[in-house]
Protein backbone atom coordinates (compact mmCIF):
# COMPACT_ATOMS: atom_id res chain seq x y z
CA UNK A 1 0.00 0.00 0.00
CA UNK A 2 2.91 2.33 -0.45
CA UNK A 3 3.48 4.75 -3.30
CA UNK A 4 6.83 3.14 -4.04
CA UNK A 5 7.26 2.16 -7.69
CA UNK A 6 10.08 -0.12 -8.80
CA UNK A 7 12.06 0.83 -11.90
CA UNK A 8 12.32 -2.84 -12.74
CA UNK A 9 10.18 -5.87 -12.01
CA UNK A 10 10.85 -6.89 -8.43
CA UNK A 11 9.25 -10.31 -8.29
CA UNK A 12 9.51 -11.62 -11.83
CA UNK A 13 12.19 -11.57 -14.45
CA UNK A 14 10.43 -11.23 -17.77
CA UNK A 15 13.80 -11.13 -19.53
CA UNK A 16 15.18 -14.57 -18.62
CA UNK A 17 16.87 -16.46 -21.43
CA UNK A 18 14.05 -18.31 -23.14
CA UNK A 19 14.08 -21.92 -24.28
CA UNK A 20 12.62 -20.82 -27.59
CA UNK A 21 15.10 -21.18 -30.41
CA UNK A 22 14.88 -20.25 -34.09
CA UNK A 23 15.79 -23.77 -35.18
CA UNK A 24 15.65 -27.10 -33.37
CA UNK A 25 17.53 -29.15 -35.97
CA UNK A 26 20.55 -29.47 -33.65
CA UNK A 27 18.33 -30.21 -30.64
CA UNK A 28 19.48 -27.37 -28.38
CA UNK A 29 17.46 -28.76 -25.47
CA UNK A 30 19.99 -31.59 -25.05
CA UNK A 31 21.58 -29.62 -22.21
CA UNK A 32 18.39 -30.37 -20.28
CA UNK A 33 18.28 -34.13 -20.99
CA UNK A 34 16.91 -36.22 -18.16
CA UNK A 35 14.94 -33.24 -16.89
CA UNK A 36 11.34 -32.27 -17.23
CA UNK A 37 9.78 -29.87 -19.70
CA UNK A 38 6.61 -28.24 -18.43
CA UNK A 39 4.49 -26.48 -21.01
CA UNK A 40 1.82 -24.38 -19.36
CA UNK A 41 -0.64 -22.97 -21.89
CA UNK A 42 -3.20 -22.18 -19.18
CA UNK A 43 -3.31 -18.40 -18.95
CA UNK A 44 -4.22 -16.70 -15.72
CA UNK A 45 -6.12 -13.49 -15.25
CA UNK A 46 -5.24 -9.83 -15.28
CA UNK A 47 -3.13 -8.74 -12.30
CA UNK A 48 -4.57 -5.59 -10.79
CA UNK A 49 -1.85 -5.78 -8.15
CA UNK A 50 0.80 -5.74 -10.88
CA UNK A 51 -0.82 -2.76 -12.53
CA UNK A 52 -1.09 -0.77 -9.31
CA UNK A 53 2.28 -1.69 -7.78
CA UNK A 54 4.26 -1.76 -11.03
CA UNK A 55 6.28 -4.59 -9.46
CA UNK A 56 5.33 -6.89 -12.35
CA UNK A 57 3.36 -6.51 -15.57
CA UNK A 58 -0.43 -6.56 -15.28
CA UNK A 59 -0.53 -9.34 -17.89
CA UNK A 60 2.17 -11.45 -16.18
CA UNK A 61 -0.18 -14.43 -15.95
CA UNK A 62 -0.67 -14.69 -19.71
CA UNK A 63 1.99 -17.40 -19.79
CA UNK A 64 1.11 -19.08 -23.08
CA UNK A 65 2.76 -16.25 -25.03
CA UNK A 66 6.19 -17.32 -23.80
CA UNK A 67 6.11 -20.56 -25.83
CA UNK A 68 7.06 -20.21 -29.47
CA UNK A 69 5.17 -22.16 -32.11
CA UNK A 70 8.55 -23.59 -33.14
CA UNK A 71 9.11 -25.08 -29.67
CA UNK A 72 5.58 -26.46 -29.43
CA UNK A 73 5.83 -28.05 -32.88
CA UNK A 74 9.24 -29.52 -32.10
CA UNK A 75 7.99 -31.19 -28.92
CA UNK A 76 4.87 -32.51 -30.64
CA UNK A 77 6.78 -33.85 -33.67
CA UNK A 78 9.45 -35.57 -31.55
CA UNK A 79 7.47 -37.64 -29.09
CA UNK A 80 10.34 -40.14 -28.71
CA UNK A 81 12.53 -37.34 -27.39
CA UNK A 82 9.71 -35.86 -25.30
CA UNK A 83 7.48 -38.60 -23.90
CA UNK A 84 4.38 -37.14 -22.29
CA UNK A 85 4.23 -37.93 -18.56
CA UNK A 86 1.14 -35.97 -17.53
CA UNK A 87 -1.42 -33.57 -18.99
CA UNK A 88 -4.42 -31.68 -17.58
CA UNK A 89 -6.10 -28.30 -18.06
CA UNK A 90 -3.65 -26.91 -20.62
CA UNK A 91 -0.53 -28.05 -18.74
CA UNK A 92 1.69 -30.83 -20.08
CA UNK A 93 4.78 -32.37 -18.52
CA UNK A 94 7.34 -34.18 -20.67
CA UNK A 95 10.57 -36.06 -19.92
CA UNK A 96 13.50 -34.79 -21.98
CA UNK A 97 15.37 -37.78 -23.36
CA UNK A 98 18.93 -37.62 -24.63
Amino acid sequence: YTHHHAVRYKFTNAFLKPINFEDYSDFPLKAYRGGLLVINLRDGGYSETGQLSKHWPADVLLVSRYYSRTLLNHVQENSALFPLLWAANGVRVYRIHP
